[in-house]
């Protein structure tokens, strides 16, 4: 899948949830589900406590799988401060094409340029319109 093509899953086209506008704080924390690439920086779970306290957390071992889970509905977001541009690549556009929100926390690294296997990192966060607005707030 990807822009224009669709998503699918077993030729079902897939149709991420969105968290409703009238649902409440407490009801989206009941069942709210992150994924993360873990070790995270100290700093970083400084700056993020609220959410890795208050939210179910998941983290896979595999950036591009967290952020493919994001970008199909199966988590509410992720936020990866480790992954490389080929690790984002495919779910990056599986994103764009449900519709979720994606965001480069440093300099976007869309639409590739150059290609070098030494690229540095390209952290972001993805998900929900809810998940990013309480990322923005933190960062």
């Amino acid at each position: 899948g990807g822009p224009g093509m669709g998503v699918y899953e077993d030729r079902n086209r897939l149709r991420p949830k969105f968290r409703e506008a009238g649902e409440t704080e407490s009801s989206i924390m009941k069942d709210f589900t992150i994924g993360l690439h873990f070790p995270i920086l100290a700093e970083r779970i400084n700056q993020f406590e609220p959410l890795l306290t208050q939210y179910r957390i998941r983290s896979l071992g595999s950036g591009a799988l967290n952020l493919a889970y994001a970008a199909i509905g199966y988590y509410d977001g992720s936020i990866d401060f480790k992954v490389k541009v080929w690790d984002i690549a495919a779910a990056y556009a599986i994103a764009q094409e449900t519709g979720r929100e994606f965001h480069f926390i440093e300099a976007p690294a869309f639409p590739l340029k150059t290609f070098h296997p030494r690229m540095g990192r390209c952290p972001y966060y993805s998900g929900s319109p809810y998940f990013c607005r309480k990322v923005e707030s933190m960062l």
